[in-house]
């Protein structure tokens, strides 16, 4: 009688390792994604508030082995008073560097950044460039 029961136990026991790695895997993709949601909403209120101008990015991904963080699809907006609604867009931009660091301490330190496609519309007013505008809103108080 042992015999028939213990291929039967065989198959409950794989049916359960295939469901805890199924789900083990869907916990990890649901959690990347979640992660890469809040990187996006932070990372846009950051900018935002740093620039003083609207940030919009559409995706972020992470690639923590890589040691890279990439925003998709980039706008900042024109300062208040320009005629362009855009200062600078790019479809791809990439930070590396300590990106762990970044996300956990919050301390910046990179390597390199790279901007793929990048458009920016310079214009002058009485106040001057929009651009410099901007630099001026990244000096710290």
């Amino acid at each position: 009688m042992p015999k028939p029961e213990q291929p039967r136990l065989h198959s409950l026991i794989s049916r359960q390792w295939t469901l805890a790695v199924a789900a083990t895997f869907l916990l990890l993709l649901l959690t990347d994604w979640l992660a890469e949601f809040a990187l996006k909403s932070i990372a846009e209120n950051i900018l935002s508030e740093t620039l003083e101008t609207p940030v919009q990015v559409d995706a972020v991904s992470l690639g923590l082995i890589e040691g890279n963080l990439t925003f998709h699809n980039t706008r900042i907006s024109n300062i208040q008073g320009f005629s362009k609604p855009n200062i600078f867009t790019a479809r791809t931009t990439r930070a590396t560097g300590a990106i762990a660091e970044l996300i956990l301490l919050g301390k910046v330190d990179l390597d390199r950044i790279e901007i793929d496609h990048i458009e920016t519309w310079i214009q002058k007013d009485d106040q001057g460039y929009n651009y410099e505008i901007l630099l001026r809103n990244l000096q710290e108080p």
